[in-house]
């Protein structure tokens, strides 16, 4: 399935914001997880700031795989398989809590809960089942609406 743009049978990332001429920008790589639960609604993150995608920053030399599994418990307390690679996009912005340009790339998988569960760790983070046409118009990062929108375009299920 062709989620994202591909040239010459490479996926390329799709580019959200406005670079600021002459400005630094500090790439952040992240990663993030479409999950879908049996009601056909998307699991999305609820905090003080907005709504987000579960997922989050990579560290050290983590990989793709394990990070989403560590954000995942960290923000749902959910267990997860990381399934489909879907593609990335990269959204470029100044990050309102730090004041810093960032140039965020986030890469997004289809992801599958094993019904294992723990108790999430980040208490201001609230896992929230929305029908997926009201994620897609909720969501505070405009590469995370895009990707939902496109999720909905092609009818991507679990």
């Amino acid at each position: 399935m062709k989620f994202f743009r591909e040239e010459y049978g490479v996926m390329k990332p799709i580019i959200f914001g406005t670079k600021v001429k002459g400005q630094t920008y500090r790439e952040r790589q992240a990663v993030y997880g479409l999950l879908i639960n049996d009601k056909n609604q998307l699991a999305i993150i609820k905090t003080p700031r907005g709504n987000f995608l579960p997922g989050g920053g990579l560290k050290n030399e983590e990989n793709h795989n394990d990070c989403l599994k560590r954000e995942f418990l960290e923000e749902t307390g959910l267990v997860i398989d990381v399934g489909d690679y879907l593609g990335s996009g990269i959204l470029y912005d100044l990050a309102p809590t730090i004041q810093e340009y960032l140039k965020m790339v986030g890469h997004f998988y289809k992801v599958h809960f094993t019904g294992l569960m723990q108790k999430k760790i980040e208490d201001d983070h609230e896992l929230v089942w929305i029908d997926r046409t009201v994620a897609e118009r909720s969501m505070l990062l405009e590469h995370q609406s895009w990707t939902i929108k496109r999720m909905n375009s092609v009818n991507l299920n679990q």
